[in-house]
């Protein structure tokens, strides 16, 4: 009675709901996920895939993950983001939209949208389409359809015009084929004027019936709506194709906003405040989907207004004041249970446990506390069969943990408190006697796994180890094996192989091998040991091979060989965690694990991982929760229902190709400025400086924005492409370069959508460039050539120093031995001859007296001479001051025993006026062989010794009253004045010889270029 009961609440619950031909889930986007406004009046696809939303206010572009809103800051004008009619893109990619204020477009060069016009008489307007000439036509009701020239900016007033205001009108009056043909019901309601915008004709037509409404599905026929419920379909020229009529309360009219067909044979229709219904051609039936507080994933507001079926086979809903939602029009590649978590609010869980796929195509559910229930795929109806303590002949337990239909065809139902046999028509569960059971508890598992023998017999991994189930007279009887090896331990799956040889999975104990003998099982061999094994899947191909389902991963074990290969995350599985493994005709392999599901492919070795993302119940599924059917349909239960399929119709062919695109690109986190250099080769052009880049990428399908991904590559800085599901990516510190940068975006289907590239080019520094380098490497090059010749340079004036110096050394040398020679050995000669002569002649002794004082004043002379080469010699005195005062002494000692008189006149302050040893020699002898010419020759009475000083000279004079100089002598015919002259010039001296009126002048002077005390006292002169 209460299986009654249950099945009759569905059947008011689910309204006659068709098969999952989809699975009604409406994704829904409101302001909370950051739409502009709740109410959506336009849904437009442009050519790369953005998704744009129009409302009250604003224009919203959604691409699968965030949506930006557009909106003209013109407080002047009110109204101005209000959105009517159609949303349409040019040749270029601007978006065009208008409304009673004006025209408008969005540039997505500048990411801008911009007021192209403004209308002077403000009354309802809406776009309709753009044609292939960039022509934009826009109805106004108060004058016609107006044709707007994008490319010239002029607007004209086409060959459709109004006599006379449409006062009446609505949006649903006015249809079009998005290519060359509008469609407006006149506003007598005598007919429909057809204009062809290629032509630029309008025509009249007159249907032979009546109807309020048209609408154009894209199929090439027009639905026109009648009172009540009745829909006329004709083709393009109104001429009747079918008819079709569906409810409706009486004095009821369908208040249809937008009309659509899918590639499926459905037409969808809006309605305003009755939901969204959809009429499959092909049964002639109508669903209603309605808003629904019970329940989620339902429509938000059964107040709709337009429709949109994107590229990739979504329907996009919008609504007055819920936002917009979608819903998948494409056959869902995993069939789900439940659709919606309250839809069978009878049930305490959705966690499954096991399967059986009966001749009729239901689905028997074994749960973890629901009991048992028969689900029917076709009508959604639920029979259940819940755990009632008392009964005795009722379900074993609230777990239902294996199901089980022998070669009889008897149904086998394995619970939490036992084991049964299900007659289904009855309604009776009969109870299978289990000698020595183990204290069983209603919460706990007891049965994992129940198997049928080639024998006939049943054997049972259970949670005190195996049992063997035997006919006995009219029933069955159960028993557990005497072997210590077969009990006490927990065996999660059984199977048998073809030697009828059993293996048993045991969690911590391993895979266990065993021989069934009578009813014993003797062990052969134990496999694995502390691996959790959750179960086993002998190979449908290879009967040696044994597929090892644990809790690190898949082991493929060859019982022949005892080979083994071993499958994890490193091999490209989601998760290594699996629960249990299907194969398919081509036998390659299904995977339940704790991250979805996973499809092997064992001839290519590649796996692909399936999550919730991609329509599965959830992430996590169960132990044995895990069936194949007669009809190739896989089973695989989790916690949160289960998903069924064909392995043949997984491989659902893209709707499209994705669309990807970057959404923002930000230099050094701000904000990039496209320029035109972008817009012409989509080239960023950055300084050296600017060098951290972010971009965020969107793959455009929506069927499952969430399981997109994206690849990308910036070439010569990655090595390889980056797969990620993550949109974002950002470089940091870029070098200067040349850069490309790809990226491919995938959809749940894993799709690859074409390349978008774009060039990004860091510009070196000057100091990084080609001719910067060039001129420092001349810079360079000449720099090491100066100083190589510099260095050269300096060592060869160092040479020649030290050769000047060895010459001047040499020539100090020789200067005092040619003195030694001239000056002390002349004197010395002159003494040998003098003493010679005392000794070899008889002279007189008053002769001898004579030559003794010659010899007496040759030696003071000599001693003389020695004195001043030593003096000379001496480098404390190689100063000017040292030479007058030298001076000053000897002259006035030469001079004092005669009656002439000696003036000397020197200056009282003398610079620091270096001179070499030679300078000063000479210039001594000089003045003190002018002196002595005074004494012998000029017979004068006084003697004048000055000096003057020049900046860069050193001038003597020696003048005397005398009787001058004849003029013979004044050839230099005497070896005393030629000597003068010459010690002058070896010092870069002068001299000369100057008759006076009386006297005469000797001028002699030594110039100071060359000498360093010089050259500074002549800077403090210049200061």
């Amino acid at each position: 009675m209460r299986s009654s009961l249950i099945v009759f609440f569905i059947v008011l619950f689910s309204g006659g709901i068709a098969a999952q031909d989809i699975i009604p889930k409406f994704e829904n986007i409101g302001v909370n996920d950051g739409l502009s406004q709740s109410s959506v009046y336009s849904i437009f696809q442009d050519k790369k895939g953005f998704m744009w939303f129009g409302t009250a206010d604003g224009l919203n572009r959604y691409d699968g993950e965030n949506i930006r809103i557009y909106k003209i800051n013109d407080k002047k004008i009110a109204n101005s983001n209000f959105i009517h009619g159609n949303i349409s893109e040019d040749s270029h990619g601007n978006i065009w939209f208008c409304n009673e204020t004006g025209l408008f477009y969005y540039d997505p060069l500048n990411d801008k949208l911009s007021r192209k016009l403004i209308f002077k008489k403000y009354g309802w307007t809406a776009g309709i389409f753009i044609d292939r000439n960039d022509i934009f036509y826009i109805f106004n009701p108060a004058a016609g359809i107006y044709a707007y020239h994008i490319s010239t900016g002029q607007l004209i007033l086409t060959a459709c015009r109004l006599k006379e205001p449409y006062t009446n009108f609505v949006s649903e009056q006015l249809t079009t084929d998005y290519k060359n043909t509008i469609w407006i019901k006149s506003p007598e309601d005598k007919g429909v004027f057809a204009f062809n915008t290629q032509s630029g004709k309008l025509k009249f037509i007159k249907p032979a019936f009546d109807f309020y409404s048209t609408f154009y599905t894209g199929d090439g026929r027009l639905y026109n709506l009648r009172s009540p419920g009745k829909i006329i379909v004709t083709d393009s020229a109104f001429n009747v194709l079918d008819s079709v009529t569906f409810g409706l309360p009486l004095n009821k009219t369908l208040d249809v906003q937008a009309i659509l067909s899918d590639d499926y044979h459905r037409i969808w229709i809006s309605t305003y405040d009755n939901g969204l219904f959809c009429y499959n051609e092909n049964t002639r039936t109508f669903i209603n989907y309605l808003h629904d507080n019970s329940r989620i994933k339902t429509l938000p507001i059964n107040i709709l207004s337009a429709l949109c079926i994107d590229r990739s086979g979504n329907l996009w809903i919008g609504t007055d004041g819920g936002g917009v939602c979608k819903l998948d029009l494409k056959p869902p590649k995993f069939n789900l249970f439940p659709l919606n978590e309250g839809d069978y609010p009878f049930l305490k869980d959705y966690f499954i446990k096991c399967f059986y796929e009966d001749k009729s195509g239901r689905i028997w559910l074994g749960t973890h506390s629901s009991g048992l229930n028969i689900y029917d795929p076709v009508t959604r109806l639920i029979k259940s069969y819940d755990y009632q303590q008392y009964r005795s002949r009722g379900l074993p337990g609230s777990i239902i943990s294996s199901i089980l239909k022998d070669r009889d065809g008897q149904i086998w139902i394995c619970g939490s408190l036992g084991i049964t046999i299900f007659d289904e028509k009855a309604g009776v569960f009969k109870p299978v006697k289990v000698i020595n059971s183990p204290l069983l508890n209603e919460h706990s598992n007891f049965v994992y796994k129940l198997i049928q023998l080639d024998n006939g017999e049943f054997v049972a991994g259970t949670s005190s180890g195996l049992m063997t189930i035997k006919k006995t007279g009219a029933g069955y009887t159960g028993f557990f094996s005497k072997t210590k090896n077969a009990n006490f331990t927990l065996v999660t799956d059984v199977v048998e192989i073809a030697d009828h040889t059993v293996w048993a999975s045991c969690p911590l104990r391993g895979l266990i091998h065993y021989k069934k003998n009578g009813d014993e099982f003797e062990l052969i061999e134990k496999r694995f040991p502390l691996i959790d094994i959750r179960s086993i899947h002998p190979d449908e191909k290879d009967r040696n091979i044994l597929w090892i389902c644990t809790g690190i991963g898949l082991i493929e074990f060859n019982t022949l060989t005892q080979k083994q290969n071993f499958y994890d995350e490193r091999n490209g599985m989601a998760n290594s965690y699996v629960y249990g493994i299907l194969e398919d005709e081509q036998h390659n392999s299904w995977m339940s694990t704790n991250m979805g599901l996973i499809f092997f492919n064992r001839q290519e070795g590649t796996f692909q991982n399936y999550t919730a993302k991609d329509g599965l119940q959830s992430n996590e599924f169960n132990t044995q929760a895990f069936y194949k059917g007669a009809s190739g349909n896989m089973y695989f239960g989790g916690i949160r229902g289960f998903n069924w399929f064909n392995p043949k119709r997984t491989k659902t062919p893209a709707y499209t190709v994705p669309g990807v695109a970057v959404t923002s690109i930000s230099i050094d986190d701000n904000p990039y400025i496209k320029d035109e250099q972008f817009s012409k080769s989509k080239t960023i052009s950055l300084n050296y400086d600017q060098n951290n880049i972010s971009f965020r990428f969107a793959a455009l399908d929506f069927t499952r924005p969430q399981a997109n991904k994206v690849k990308f590559i910036l070439e010569g800085w990655d090595k390889n492409w980056i797969s990620s599901a993550d949109k974002n990516m950002r470089y940091t510190h870029l070098m200067p370069s040349h850069y490309i940068l790809r990226v491919k975006a995938a959809n749940s289907d894993g799709v690859w959508s074409k390349e978008e590239k774009l060039i990004i080019i860091v510009n070196a520094p000057f100091w990084q460039k080609s001719w910067f380098y060039v001129c420092t490497s001349i810079l360079f090059l000449a720099l090491i050539i100066y100083i190589t010749y510099y260095v050269s340079r300096q060592k060869i004036k160092k040479r020649l120093g030290q050769l000047e110096k060895q010459a001047a050394i040499d020539a100090e040398r020789n200067r005092i031995s040619r003195d030694m020679h001239d000056e002390i050995g002349s004197g010395l000669t002159h003494i040998a001859l003098l003493s010679e002569l005392i000794q070899t002649q008889q002279k007189t002794e008053r002769t001898i007296k004579n030559d003794l004082g010659s010899i007496s004043i040759a030696a003071r002379k000599l001693v003389e001479s020695m004195s001043e080469i030593i003096w000379a010699l001496n480098p404390q005195n190689d100063s000017l001051e040292n030479l007058l005062s030298y001076i000053r002494e000897q002259m006035q000692q030469l001079f004092e025993p005669f009656k002439l008189t000696l003036k000397i006149d020197f200056p009282d302050e003398v610079p620091q006026i270096k001179l070499s040893n030679e300078q000063r020699r000479n210039l001594y002898l000089v003045t003190k062989e002018a002196l002595n010419n005074v004494m012998k020759h000029a017979d004068a009475n006084h003697v004048k010794l000055s000096l003057r000083l020049d900046i860069d000279r050193v001038n003597f004079e020696v003048s005397d009253d005398g009787h001058g100089m004849h003029a013979k002598t004044t050839r230099l015919s005497g070896n005393g004045l030629k000597n003068m002259r010459k010690r002058m010039e070896e010092i870069g001296g002068t001299i000369e010889w100057i008759n006076q009126e009386r006297g005469l002048k000797v001028v002699y002077s030594l110039s100071l270029e060359n000498n360093i005390e010089s050259k500074a006292r002549k800077n403090e002169t210049a200061i």
